[in-house]
């Protein structure tokens, strides 16, 4: 792997660490509201959504 394109992974490495820290605030949120929840089924729905969304 050359110069250039180290330099491109740390930036795209440095970029995901940013977006995921930018939005984990809120998929913790969400899963706090999944406790809130009645019905399991649904709940666990919703938390494969959020989980693939991470």
């Amino acid at each position: 792997m050359n110069y250039q394109q180290q330099l491109a992974n740390s930036a795209a490495i440095r970029a995901e660490i940013q977006r995921f820290e930018s939005v984990h605030p809120n998929i913790y949120s969400i899963y706090e509201l999944l406790e809130r929840v009645d019905e399991p089924v649904l709940q666990n729905q919703i938390r494969e959504h959020v989980i693939a969304i991470e």
